[in-house]
């Protein structure tokens, strides 16, 4: 039986209320770090984001910076435009200065391509993402903190009907991990809808997709559910057994 003012102990050996309060001291750490970083990106992309041309979001187990490819890329292919290199440059001198884990996304719209270099979206897409991180890597960021999705056209953030629609659904996303024990999942992905007057508004709202309870100061709180990680090998294998294409991205 147990004995009184003696913690007792889990069969594992621990504290559970040791155990408990250390994950509450590591959530908090987490979230003020993703607060600073926040802070830092909202400061230095400033006019980006009131251009609507990069999306601040942040939750306590992640912070996504959303780079609309308009900024970074020619169409069609995956080399980075000049003028975008400041841009990601100044932010792998935020990066380098926290430890997080990070994972860029790529993204198209549903326009076929079908070249040499890149026979679907899927190529595009994941070279595109990589050449993100691999200039993050050659400005400072430590490169075991860096991993790739190529999405292809799959998970679009509006319909692809319209000009508007594609413009934003090709984008990169920039996601930061709070820790390495959060990660963003394909049920949360598939849900995601991009919002631009919600990621600057500066108001409360209640944001669309799997988004709720947003709090905005250039940033979308994210609903805090996250089942099991996903992983590259399942995020380009779980749609589409068919691969569409695209076009003019």
């Amino acid at each position: 039986s147990a004995t009184p003012g003696i913690p007792q102990m889990s069969r594992s050996g621990m504290n559970p209320e040791r155990v408990a309060t250390d994950e509450r001291e590591a959530r908090g750490r987490a979230m003020r770090e993703l607060r600073a970083l926040a802070s830092a990106i909202e400061t230095a992309m400033a006019t980006l984001i009131e251009e609507k041309l990069i999306m601040v979001r942040r939750n306590e187990q992640w912070l996504e910076v959303e780079i609309r490819t308009d900024i970074l890329f020619p169409s069609g292919v995956a080399d980075i435009a000049p003028s975008a290199q400041v841009v990601l440059d100044e932010l792998a001198a935020i990066f380098s200065r926290f430890n997080n884990s990070i994972r860029v996304e790529g993204y198209t719209d549903d326009r076929p391509i079908n070249t040499v270099v890149f026979p679907s979206n899927w190529e595009l897409s994941a070279a595109r993402a990589a050449s993100v991180v691999r200039r993050f890597a050659e400005h400072g960021v430590a490169p075991d903190r860096l991993g790739i999705i190529g999405w292809g056209e799959q998970r679009p953030a509006a319909s692809n009907d319209s000009a508007e629609g594609r413009n934003q659904n090709r984008r990169v996303l920039i996601v930061v991990l709070g820790s390495d024990r959060h990660e963003r999942t394909i049920s949360d992905l598939a849900n995601h809808v991009a919002n631009p007057s919600d990621a600057i508004s500066g108001e409360d709202t209640a944001s669309t997709g799997s988004s709720s309870g947003t709090e905005n100061t250039g940033e979308m709180e994210v609903s805090d559910d996250a089942p099991a990680a996903a992983t590259e090998e399942t995020a380009q294998a779980a749609d589409n057994p068919v691969v569409q294409q695209e076009s003019g991205t």
